[in-house]
């Protein structure tokens, strides 16, 4: 599909692309753990932007991120690619600071703390 002209970075109803899949891992067996990281490789060479949020805010760098638990391999991918607003976004407060509530929230997503994780 890509060759006829599909965008690798198209979001489904929820928001997330086809390398917020990839990156969600479900087996970890060898095959599968060698079937994400093609995935992964195939999804970046050919434009994927692992900058992009769901829905949810989450980016597929995060996901990635969680994930090299199961997948130490996939670290690789997340120093690969950078939004160009990245400088500029609001950079989480170090741990010992006050947060308030309405600071960004420490966990990266980009929401305000109190409609984040301070949520009660």
């Amino acid at each position: 599909m890509l060759k006829a002209g599909g965008d690798i970075n198209q979001r489904n109803r929820y928001g997330a692309t086809a390398g917020h899949d990839i990156a969600t891992i479900l087996r970890v067996d060898a095959e599968s753990k060698q079937r994400t990281l093609d995935a992964m490789q195939f999804f970046v060479d050919n434009g994927g932007d692992i900058e992009m949020a769901d829905g949810d805010g989450c980016t597929i760098r995060r996901t990635i991120e969680s994930a090299r638990v199961l997948i130490p391999a996939l670290g690789a991918f997340v120093g690969m690619r950078t939004a160009p607003d990245a400088e500029n976004r609001p950079q989480p407060k170090v741990r010992g600071e006050k947060l308030g509530r309405n600071d960004p929230c420490h966990c990266g997503k980009g929401k305000k703390f109190k409609n984040c994780c301070g949520k009660a």
